[in-house]
């Protein structure tokens, strides 16, 4: 079952959703460091996993957007409270984080 959530940007992308950022190219710009590619292929894993809808508008110029499902809603607790430990715990794990390359650097 964690092959379903895995992936390093898809709370990211669900919580951009939730947001109202609907549009792939919206998220990149609020999401830094994710390309469009990396977008579209965790986006589509979302998809198959039942946890977001893809509406494609079929017009000119091309408009997708993407929205939670029920599932994917089922999921938000989860996340914001996973969000609000990281804000706790930022500075802790940034420490963590630094020590760690340091340590892979020797």
């Amino acid at each position: 079952m964690r092959h379903i959530i895995n992936g390093k940007w898809k709370f990211m992308l669900m919580y951009c959703l939730h947001e109202g950022i609907n549009r792939p190219s919206d998220m990149q710009r609020v999401l830094p460091g994710i390309s469009r590619r990396v977008i579209n292929i965790q986006l589509n894993q979302l998809i198959q996993h039942q946890l977001i809808m893809k509406v494609d508008y079929e017009q000119k110029p091309p408009k997708v957007e993407y929205f939670l499902t029920d599932l994917g809603k089922s999921l938000l607790p989860l996340i914001t409270d996973l969000g609000a430990w990281g804000e706790t715990n930022k500075n802790l794990l940034q420490t963590a984080i630094e020590d760690t390359i340091s340590y892979v650097a020797l």
